[in-house]
């Protein structure tokens, strides 16, 4: 998905190369829920793009 599954940790560490990404998105993930943080991923594209389309229906609606 071009990196933009890790989102997160891009911007909690943008200067560490993208290849180490997926290592520390565990580390990332239990932190979030030590602090009762919303880690959201979708481990597949079709899940990521179902994802979007409903954000898109929810925006309209709001509109």
């Amino acid at each position: 998905m071009g990196g933009i599954n890790y989102q997160i940790e891009h911007h909690l560490f943008p200067s560490m190369s993208h290849m180490l990404y997926a290592e520390i998105a565990p580390i990332v993930k239990d932190a979030c829920e030590e602090f009762n943080i919303p880690y959201n991923a979708h481990p597949t594209l079709w899940s990521a793009y179902a994802s979007y389309l409903k954000h898109l229906v929810v925006c309209s609606e709001m509109s």
